[in-house]
């Protein structure tokens, strides 16, 4: 057994891939003389769990067994053997041995310590190859970024200059200055949600969550009125309708986060809303919370895209293709707020229908 068992160690110590160094370890081990069965289980906190090998060993008594060992060395128990597996010295799996006769445990401890010093090795590489490929796509994000928020700020800031200019070196009528002026007002609220974006950008990354200051019991209907207001003045084609169950609704909130979440939305449900102009939100009563939902009637989203949409600066090829402004953090942002607030938001949506975006909050007291 000891020159099987120190050929296996010196094929196992050679491995750079769990499942080929999984299989044909129990393989190996099975075509060792007295060793019946084997089977590799992962330790979970309330059972062991068969990765591989044999379906006829019983888990669920060698679980008691190894509940009460604890072993950090090869044990013998009964009619098996269980070898601890560590990783970063974290016992993390057994490899249980069914055999019927005693057996060398020095050597199988040692054939173990080969098995986990293996495993940590694969397992460190896999874990810098995750590392350098997210890195590699934080890069590309932030690549993209860069040439987004340039290409987002040059627009309304050429709006403000060139509107500006023209006002300043000569005089029109009332109403071509009144039209002027609304563009100027227009792109500086563009460049205002902006920056307000990638400050709150900047403290959820600093702070590993949003900069929620107060909660207090909030109006929500004053709070979705502030919201529109803040954005209907360059939106005056669009009407918001509002529906709740009852009025006032109120919820335990940090008013100002909650704000700007309708202003993320509302500004969403414009941009995408098509020859539509009608945004509805509404609000339900539910047991512990509200559910608020803000709807619009355009071009909806692809279902394959839904998971997505609240990801750090992802945009849907939809919006690219349409060249809808945008940074890909509102609503990023919103679900930093709404999960702060021990709420969730998710998005149902219909192609060609229009999508539907909607957030609990608890029941103010």
């Amino acid at each position: 057994m000891i020159n099987d068992l120190f050929s296996l160690s010196a094929w196992a110590s050679g491995q750079n891939n769990i499942e080929s160094l999984l299989e044909n370890t129990l393989n190996s081990l099975e075509k060792i003389p007295n060793f019946k069965k084997t089977c590799f289980c992962i330790i979970n906190k309330n059972e062991l769990i068969l990765q591989a090998g044999s379906k006829e060993i019983d888990l669920s008594h060698l679980f008691q067994i190894f509940q009460k060992a604890k072993p950090i060395k090869a044990i013998a128990e009964e009619a098996f053997i269980l070898l601890p597996v560590f990783i970063k010295e974290q016992l993390v799996a057994l490899i249980i041995i069914e055999t019927q006769s005693s057996c060398d445990l020095e050597a199988l401890d040692d054939f173990a310590k080969i098995f986990s010093n293996t495993l940590s090795r694969i397992h460190e590489k896999e874990e810098l190859e995750n590392s350098y490929r997210e890195t590699l796509e934080q890069n590309r994000i932030k690549t993209e970024l860069l040439a987004t928020i340039s290409h987002e700020l040059r627009t309304p800031m050429a709006n403000i200059l060139g509107f500006s200019e023209l006002l300043s070196i000569r005089d029109f009528n009332p109403v071509k200055q009144k039209e002027y002026q609304e563009e100027i007002y227009k792109s500086a609220q563009r460049l205002s949600n902006m920056i307000n974006n990638f400050l709150d950008l900047a403290r959820i990354e600093d702070q590993t969550g949003p900069a929620l200051s107060s909660f207090q019991k909030s109006n929500i209907c004053e709070l979705i009125d502030k919201a529109w207001a803040a954005i209907k003045h360059i939106n005056q084609d669009y009407q918001l309708k509002l529906e709740s169950e009852n009025e006032p609704v109120y919820a335990q909130v940090d008013a100002e986060a909650i704000t700007r979440v309708f202003i993320n939305l509302f500004s969403n449900a414009i941009k995408y809303a098509a020859e539509s102009k009608e945004i509805l939100c509404s609000i339900k009563n539910r047991r512990n919370n509200i559910e608020i939902c803000v709807k619009d009637y355009g071009r909806g989203i692809d279902a394959d895209e839904l998971e997505s949409i609240f990801k750090r600066f992802y945009r849907s090829e939809k919006a690219k293709n349409h060249t809808v402004p945008g940074t890909g953090l509102g609503l990023w942002i919103c679900k930093e707020v709404i999960e702060a607030h021990q709420g969730r938001i998710w998005c149902e949506s219909e192609v060609n229908s229009g999508s539907s975006f909607c957030f609990t909050l608890p029941i103010g007291n």
